[in-house]
């Protein structure tokens, strides 16, 4: 004699759990890692933060650096009005050089935006 329609539909329930449970394991494998990534780029950003702080800070230290150069090199008599002037502290201090054009440079685009000409 043949199944009966419980049996069928009782088959049918036990293979859509089987397929359904596949499908839940599945899920929270899938989540499990996705918490994983998740956490991990949590703990880079931070990183990548810290190190967004410690070079802001550096930066700031530089900036002062230039400026304590400046007012040194001005007491001096030297300005950086003078294209002769610019050229012996370039050759002296290259490094210094680049931080002073950085600095003319923005006080240019400053300027600029306050005329409505910004980049």
């Amino acid at each position: 004699m043949g199944a009966s329609v419980n049996d069928k539909e009782k088959d049918a329930l036990r293979a859509e759990n089987k397929a359904l449970t596949a499908k839940l394991e599945k899920a929270s494998s899938d989540n499990r890692l996705l918490n994983e990534n998740l956490k991990r780029e949590g703990r880079e950003n931070q990183s990548n933060k810290t190190e967004l702080n410690r070079a802001r800070e550096i930066n700031k230290s530089l900036r002062e650096y230039v400026t304590a150069i400046k007012k040194e090199l001005k007491g001096f008599g030297l300005s950086f009005e003078r294209e002769d002037q610019k050229q012996a502290i370039k050759n002296l201090f290259p490094n210094v050089h680049k931080a002073m054009d950085f600095d003319s440079q923005k006080q240019n685009q400053e300027q600029n935006r306050g005329r409505g000409m910004s980049r």
